[in-house]
């Protein structure tokens, strides 16, 4: 059994289970709050980080297969990969916030059927990349210019995976 306990809460579970709109309260906080904290920079040099960035590739290799396979082969491709894990981690605190809210209020602020929407991660997935260089000692890096070429990259890289999973229907159809 894996040590990761935030793993071992999704292990053998479906893409539809993982998804945040069905954990039960106490994980969905624990997830949020450690993806916000991972976010502020406050889990450098600490297991907890690691453990978090695990589970954040784990939930993706589930997801992704079924609502993005594109970025899912990304995730095992060595010059994208840490790119995509930044954007599944962007992408799953913005569900899990959502959640959160979603159930304060009693009603859906999101549709999972928006899951991995450009335009969003181009502005969220900057965030996890300064962070990221911050976490990795590169902190003169991560400066709003850079941000800026990040939100670029991330959507010329979806817009690829994108096009790239287009292509691959096309030709089943065909």
């Amino acid at each position: 059994m894996n040590t990761n306990y935030l793993i071992n809460r999704i292990g053998g579970k479906d893409a539809l289970q993982v998804l945040p709109e069905h954990m039960d309260t106490e994980f969905l906080s624990i997830v949020a709050q450690k993806l916000s904290r991972w976010r502020r920079g406050d889990l450098a040099d600490t297991k907890e980080r690691v453990e978090l960035e695990e589970f954040a590739q784990r939930w993706g290799t589930v997801v992704l297969p079924s609502c993005y396979p594109a970025l899912g082969e990304a995730m095992y491709n060595g010059s994208n990969c840490i790119l995509a894990v930044l954007i599944v981690m962007g992408e799953l605190d913005y569900l899990a916030q959502q959640e959160i809210v979603s159930r304060e209020l009693s009603y859906r602020t999101y549709s999972s059927a928006n899951m991995f929407d450009r335009e969003r991660l181009a502005f969220i997935a900057p965030q996890f990349a300064s962070t990221f260089f911050e976490y990795k000692g590169m902190a003169p890096f991560a400066t709003e210019l850079v941000r800026d070429a990040m939100s670029v990259s991330v959507e010329r890289f979806l817009n690829e995976c994108l096009a790239e999973q287009n292509s691959v229907k096309s030709a089943a159809s065909a």
